[in-house]
C-alpha cells in the first residue's frame, strides 16, 4: 500500500542498528515450521545524517522504481516530513517504509507513501507501519490520517477505520497527498476519523 499502492517492492540497505527499534518475526514462505526472517521497524531522523544516507538512497531508489517519483523523502529532519523503514535485522536488507506528515493548516496527517515488500506481506508488517502516522496524530493532536488509495488497496485501509471521502482536491494536485503519478492510478481519497476528534466521518462517495 502507499498513500495509494498496494504493498509491493523491496530494495537493499545498510543500515546501524536503532537502539529504539521495534522487534517481529515473520517466515517468507509458511507462519509455521521455518526459519523466520527477523526485522526491525524504526525511524530515520535526518535524510542528511551520514549514516542514514545509504539507507535513504535505498528508499528513494525504491520510491522510483515503484511510484516514479522520490519527493519529500531527502526533506526528512528538516520538514514535517517523518520516515520510518523496515529492515531485515542481519543483512539489513529494506523490506518496506511509510512516509507521513503533519499537516498543521488542516489538523491532519496526510500518509505520503507506505510500502511493504511481497516478501512480509500477510504478517502484519502493513498494519504496524499504518500504526505510527496513527499514533503521531494523536501526540500532535490532529484530528484526521489522510491519504489517496489505489482501488486495489481499498479493503486493507477499511480493515484499519479508513472510509472514501469526497476530497478537497483532485489527485495529483495537492503535494502531500499525492504525486503526479497518481493522476491515472489512484481514484479514492481515504480518511480515518481519530476517535478522540469529536468529528464526524466524511461524507462517503457512492
Amino acid at each position: 500500500v502507499t498513500a495509494g499502492a498496494e504493498e509491493t517492492g523491496a530494495d537493499t540497505a545498510d543500515a546501524a542498528e536503532s537502539p529504539s527499534a521495534k522487534r517481529g518475526r515473520v517466515n517468507p514462505h509458511h507462519k509455521k515450521g521455518k526459519p523466520p526472517v527477523e526485522y526491525d521497524i524504526f525511524e530515520v531522523k535526518s535524510a542528511k545524517a551520514d549514516e542514514s544516507l545509504a539507507l535513504v538512497a535505498s528508499v528513494e531508489a525504491m520510491a522510483m522504481a515503484i511510484f516514479g517519483e522520490q519527493r519529500f523523502i531527502s526533506e526528512v529532519g528538516n520538514s514535517c516530513w517523518r520516515l520510518h523503514v523496515v529492515v531485515e535485522r542481519l543483512e539489513r536488507e529494506l523490506l518496506g517504509f511509510v512516509l507521513f506528515e503533519h499537516r498543521r493548516r488542516k489538523n491532519c496527517v496526510s500518509v505520503a507513501k507506505i510500502v511493504v515488500s511481497e516478501a512480509l506481506r500477510g504478517y502484519g508488517v502493513g498494519r504496524k507501519l499504518m500504526k505510527i502516522p496513527r499514533a503521531h496524530a494523536k501526540d500532535v493532536g490532529a484530528e484526521v490520517v489522510n491519504l489517496w488509495a489505489y482501488h486495489a488497496a481499498t479493503h486493507f485501509y477499511r480493515h484499519l477505520g479508513f472510509r472514501p471521502c469526497k476530497a478537497d482536491v483532485e489527485p495529483g494536485a495537492d503535494a502531500a497527498n499525492s504525486s503526479c503519478w497518481m493522476r491515472d492510478e489512484v481514484a479514492q481519497y481515504m480518511e480515518l476519523v481519530l476517535p478522540s476528534s469529536g468529528r464526524k466521518g466524511g461524507k462517503r462517495r457512492k
